[in-house]
């Protein structure tokens, strides 16, 4: 088993002890316990097995609904880091691969992201920064007293904050990835310029950029072009999740991108569901896809094998044919012989006794020849031999 589902190790976990679960599934208590934390499992306190055993029914708590872009399972096994053999006998041994069922449409997504991102804080200054942003601003102050006045900090060490589009591209960060935070957001990287993110939504990544639109597609330009002036931006989303979705987002006449929050949170929560689903799709094809080309190799090593002995046999008969046409003429060459011994003998039986003895005792002879060439008493001397 190479992962296991949130409601199984729901059922596990309030089933018996932490550690004989965390036994069954060769897992760590340690481990078991970042497991249940991170798919958003709930636990037994540490009273709730005594009281088990002393013959209570305390209640469960109920396992939460999975979130929009959080894995419905908790990988125990990295497919992609087994070894061959590991992976045949998951193919051959393991459960059949069943494509993926998500009851909730897009209709029903759409309403939950829309909700969630509702009921998410907006955060209009940076009163109170997101840690990545904090970073990014601490890092500004570090390289302010070195850098401002120099050409260094446009080329190579910008100081975000030091322009007015750079202010309000990190203001506009910060108040998204506090609201992203309240509905999953984690994770949260960028690069030096801090244009291109990473982002994971529970356990789905995202990748998008902040920049002026129309920027070019290198860092150190799009530092320049803000530097020397300011625009409009544009929030991009780098994914293409499917047609008729709104991946883009940029300041318009009447409403800028900062009053489109809640409109790109929900965005991004939409994205990462339907890219949740999409992998968990591809991944069975693919491992759809390998099971076949297993199946295909086995049936062909089957059919070579099958060959193989198909033409072993053939050469066993070809051989046993040989072998007994070789007999037949030893045989005909016996009786050769012998009727020859009997025509010799009876040539013989008018002369002396001397010849006659001569004549006996080539026959003898003669006998003995024939019968160690005709297979049948061969047979029969090995037989009695034996």
């Amino acid at each position: 088993m190479t992962r296991i589902t949130r409601s199984d190790l729901y059922d596990l976990i309030w089933s018996e002890p932490a550690k004989d679960v965390a036994a069954r599934l060769s897992m760590s208590p340690e481990q078991l316990r970042a497991a249940c934390e991170t798919a958003n499992i709930p636990r037994p306190d540490r009273g709730y097995w005594t009281h088990v055993s002393g013959g209570g029914k305390p209640k469960r708590v109920q396992l939460p609904e999975r979130q929009l872009g959080q894995a419905d399972h908790i990988v125990l096994i990295e497919e992609s880091r087994m070894v061959s053999g590991a992976l045949r006998r998951m193919f051959l041994e393991g459960p059949p691969l069943v494509m993926p069922v998500f009851p909730d449409d897009r209709p029903v997504i759409e309403s939950r992201a829309h909700a969630l991102a509702a009921a998410a804080p907006i955060r209009k200054t940076l009163s109170r920064t997101h840690r990545e942003i904090s970073k990014l601003l601490a890092r500004d102050e570090r390289r302010k007293p070195k850098l401002t006045g120099t050409s260094l900090d446009v080329h190579f060490h910008p100081i975000i904050s030091s322009t007015k589009q750079g202010k309000r591209r990190l203001l506009i960060l910060n108040t998204l990835l506090h609201a992203l935070a309240s509905c999953g957001g984690n994770s949260a990287k960028t690069t030096d310029h801090a244009f291109n993110w990473r982002i994971c939504i529970w356990d789905t990544g995202l990748h998008f950029e902040l920049r002026n639109v129309g920027a070019p597609e290198d860092e150190t330009a799009r530092r320049m072009a803000e530097y020397e002036r300011s625009g409009d931006l544009e929030l991009v989303i780098c994914h293409k999740p499917g047609h008729g979705l709104t991946r883009e987002w940029r300041d318009l006449p009447s409403k800028p991108l900062e009053e489109q929050m809640r409109e790109i949170v929900a965005g991004f929560l939409i994205i990462a569901e339907l890219l949740y689903r999409h992998r968990e799709v591809y991944r069975i094809e693919r491992l759809q896809e390998e099971k076949a080309e297993l199946d295909a190799t086995i049936q062909r090593h089957k059919q070579e094998r099958l060959q193989e002995e198909v033409a072993r046999w053939e050469k066993a008969e070809e051989a046993r044919r040989t072998h007994l046409l070789q007999e037949v003429a030893e045989w005909k060459k016996a009786q050769e012989i012998r009727t020859f011994i009997d025509a010799r003998l009876r040539a013989d039986k008018d002369g002396t006794q001397e010849e006659k003895d001569l004549s006996e005792r080539w026959a003898t002879w003669a006998s003995a020849v024939a019968d160690a060439i005709d297979p049948i008493t061969k047979h029969r001397a090995e037989e009695n031999d034996q």
